[in-house]
């Protein structure tokens, strides 16, 4: 979260979250809350209809449509 702040602080005008929507999902929630939905960009990268982590190099067993229906329903 230090980063993200630092990162806006600094004139970035978003952060960019992916594998941490499958592996932290907590910490998207408090970042979108803290931060704002206008500072959080979620990306939901997707192969075969499961969505991949770190930049593609992994596939999760999570369904990249549903994870994104949950998503936008935070938002």
């Amino acid at each position: 979260m230090e980063t993200a702040r630092l990162l806006l602080e600094a004139g970035v005008q978003r952060v960019l979250l992916g594998t941490a929507a499958v592996e932290s999902p907590d910490f998207v929630r408090r970042a979108l809350a803290e931060l704002g939905p206008e500072a959080v960009v979620v990306s939901v990268d997707a192969r075969g209809g499961r969505v991949a982590l770190r930049g593609w190099k992994e596939e999760s067993e999570v369904d990249a449509l549903e994870l994104g229906a949950e998503l936008a329903f935070e938002a």
